[in-house]
């Protein structure tokens, strides 16, 4: 929105609208880290399918 940057946050009771530069800083990180330990689109599919596997051969 008009060339600056915000942070979206939300929560079980309602959604806050940041414009704080540290703020967002520190939520670009973590969404960084997270990202970096994800599978892929691909490896989640299969551990999907293979948990799916699993767990109806023990019903």
């Amino acid at each position: 929105m008009n060339g600056r940057e915000y942070v979206y946050i939300d929560s079980a009771v309602q959604g806050v609208l940041f414009d704080n530069a540290e703020l967002i800083h520190q939520t670009k990180e973590r969404w960084d880290r997270i990202r970096a330990e994800a599978l892929s689109r691909k490896q989640s599919i299969a551990l999907m399918r293979e948990v799916a596997e699993e767990w109806n051969s023990k019903a």
